[in-house]
């Protein structure tokens, strides 16, 4: 028996207890989350190994969120690899991140399925045994949770409210299992219940990452699809398939410069569900030492929710085409 005063933090403590999948969770052994090296280097006209770069470069983003704990805004970032560079060795890897993400936030549901979708593409790959290894643990663990969950649900039917705290703990627990087998109606019907008796639990970091009050007072789910969303409409304007190529003739004895062109490539898309007004893609290029050789700005105009545009610049204002060493594209807009 519990005694009082009692934090919610001593609540959360005893869910740990009875269910098996919580002895796995948070184990992931440092060899999950491995830095992706930067592939950063001169451009060429293969558009293939700019776009492979810049998927990198994103996926080593994401990476360092899941480092600093910061799981579910890694999930977006993640799942967007996965749409804009189809295909891609990173696109293949982030696969396997997604699933590793969900694990750490215990959607175990989720993360086999992405564990499960990188080892149909990589059934050979750097993270194939990981993958198979943390399969076969979220198989067994769900079906301790199945089980766990009918003596729950048959344990809350006798209680009467949540006043004890006996009662908090398993109802705390019985919505932490309704939230990781995706039924988030169910769990937040539990937690507004438990808010109701327990207003101090609204400081509970697991529920404010779950739940939130809304503008009108009603509460909102944060469910993965709407942290999506979310970050979706606060990054609406995407710059992707972005690559570079040398054109124009150059007379080597002469150093001739005059009609050699450097261009520059891309498509811009809304992600989000507004449309965007006076959107523009900057495009700046760079020597090797960091120096801007050229801006240019193109003007795309507005663009409705989920258009995509491409753009299309070319430089010429440089010592040396061989000295260009990257380029650089920021989109603006206005709501």
């Amino acid at each position: 028996m519990l005694s009082f005063p009692i934090t919610p933090g001593q609540f959360r403590g005893l869910l740990c207890l009875p269910l098996l999948a919580l002895l796995i969770a948070g184990c992931a052994r440092s060899s999950d989350v491995q830095l992706i090296s930067d592939a950063r280097g001169p451009l060429t006209a293969n558009s293939a190994t700019v776009s492979n770069a810049s998927a990198r470069q994103a996926l080593n983003d994401a990476m360092g969120m899941i480092r600093a704990g910061e799981h579910s805004m890694a999930i977006p970032r993640l799942t967007s690899i996965t749409s804009r560079f189809p295909g891609s060795d990173a696109a293949v890897d982030a696969w396997y991140f997604l699933g590793l993400t969900y694990y750490k936030i215990d959607g175990l549901y989720n993360a086999e399925r992405y564990f499960s979708k990188y080892l149909a593409l990589e059934p050979d790959g750097k993270y194939a045994a990981l993958s198979r290894e943390y399969v076969a643990g979220i198989i067994e663990s769900v079906r301790q949770r199945e089980t766990n969950r009918e003596a729950l649900e048959s344990r809350i039917a006798k209680y009467e409210g949540v006043s004890e705290p006996e009662e908090l703990a398993t109802h705390l627990e019985l919505a932490d299992s309704y939230w990781n087998n995706s039924e988030y109606e169910k769990a937040s019907v539990v937690y507004q219940k438990l808010l109701t008796v327990w207003p101090s639990l609204k400081e509970d970091v697991i529920i404010r990452r779950r739940m939130e009050i809304g503008p009108d007072g009603s509460w909102i789910i944060l469910t993965p699809e709407e942290v999506n969303r979310r970050y979706k409409e606060a990054e609406p304007l995407s710059i992707f398939n972005t690559a570079s190529w040398k054109s124009g003739q150059f007379r080597p004895l002469q150093l001739d410069y005059t009609n050699v062109y450097y261009n520059v490539s891309g498509q811009a898309v809304n992600r989000s569900e507004s449309p965007l007004q006076d959107v523009r893609v900057t495009i700046t290029i760079f020597n090797f030492g960091g120096q801007v050789y050229d801006v240019q700005t193109q003007h795309l105009g507005s663009l409705r929710p989920g258009e995509t545009r491409a753009f299309s610049v070319r430089f010429s204002n440089f010592d040396n085409i061989d000295n260009v060493h990257r380029f650089e594209c920021v989109g603006t807009y206005q709501r």
